[in-house]
């Protein structure tokens, strides 16, 4: 026959508080993990929507001014093209953080140009020795308040260049 010890009730209560602890620590691992990952996907999202306005851009240089007739309608078309790439994904950013800017850098200088690395707002001017820059960012909003004392939202950026085709 098997004893049974004395203190048996006692310490059913030590049970309780080490699964309340290690419970705890189980589910801010779970959560972080979840959190890393979405942060993750955001990044990745992000990414992909400024390399996709870029390459819409360097092959939409030399543009007919009929279609887009200002500098402003011309960046607000590349401006579409990066939000629509976001998709349903933008509703985890702040939405008045996500900016854009897009611009042309000279990339090989030509006679009379000014140094390789200079840029100018107008893109749609690029040559095939220029590059096209589009740079995005924007504020990730966290799930979970202060995840690991980022706070409520992580910054963000991604760069993206590519070579105009000049067409």
């Amino acid at each position: 026959m098997v004893r049974q010890p004395k203190n048996r009730a006692r310490r059913s209560g030590a049970v309780t508080v080490e699964f309340a602890l290690g419970a705890a620590l189980f589910f801010f691992f779970l959560f972080g993990v979840v959190e890393f990952g979405r942060l993750v996907v955001m990044y990745n999202a992000l990414e992909n929507a400024t390399r996709e306005a870029a390459r819409w851009a360097c092959v939409r240089t030399n543009i007919d001014p009929t279609v887009y007739p200002t500098q402003a309608a011309r960046n607000q078309a590349v401006r579409d093209i990066f939000m629509n790439y976001l998709g349903e994904l933008k509703d985890s950013y702040d939405t008045n953080s996500v900016q854009m800017e897009i611009v042309r850098v000279i990339m090989i200088p030509q006679p009379g140009d000014p140094p390789a690395g200079t840029t100018y707002p107008d893109w749609d001017n690029a040559r095939t020795t220029d590059a096209i820059r589009i740079t995005a960012t924007a504020n990730f909003r966290t799930v979970l308040p202060n995840f690991l004392l980022f706070g409520n939202t992580i910054p963000m950026q991604c760069i993206s260049v590519m070579y105009s085709e000049a067409n």
